[in-house]
């Protein structure tokens, strides 16, 4: 398959993916359950308030990717382009956006539990 692909989709949920682990690591080291949620409803097979809280963090992993999409040359080599057409991450690429969400990630996250536990009530 050739032509032009848009390489901020898998970056964007490559970036998501690596927040939502962070949350979920985050919600069960301070004791709560990453189940039940308030804003996403909940399902056995889908941690709701890991959803919850990563909502007003899903700028750090835009920002992340913005920030790598601005100062980075990419290659080709950066990207698989599967048969069905699937662009995936190379694992140096997502090692350098990996990197670049823990730059963001401390000043951000321990504010944001805290409101997002306070909007909550608890």
């Amino acid at each position: 398959m050739t032509g032009p692909y848009d390489i901020s989709p898998p970056m964007l949920n490559y970036a998501y993916a690596v927040l939502e682990s962070r949350v979920r690591s985050e919600i069960v080291a301070n004791g709560y359950d990453p189940m039940i949620g308030y804003l996403h409803y909940y399902s056995k097979d889908r941690a709701a308030f890991v959803f919850d809280l990563m909502e007003p963090l899903r700028p750090v992993a835009d920002r992340a990717v913005l920030d790598l999409v601005r100062n980075q040359p990419f290659e080709p080599a950066d990207f698989t382009i599967r048969k069905d057409g699937v662009c995936r991450l190379n694992p140096e690429l997502a090692k350098l956006l990996v990197a670049r969400i823990e730059l963001l990630w401390p000043t951000c996250f321990s504010s944001s539990l805290r409101r997002g536990l306070l909007l909550l009530g608890m």
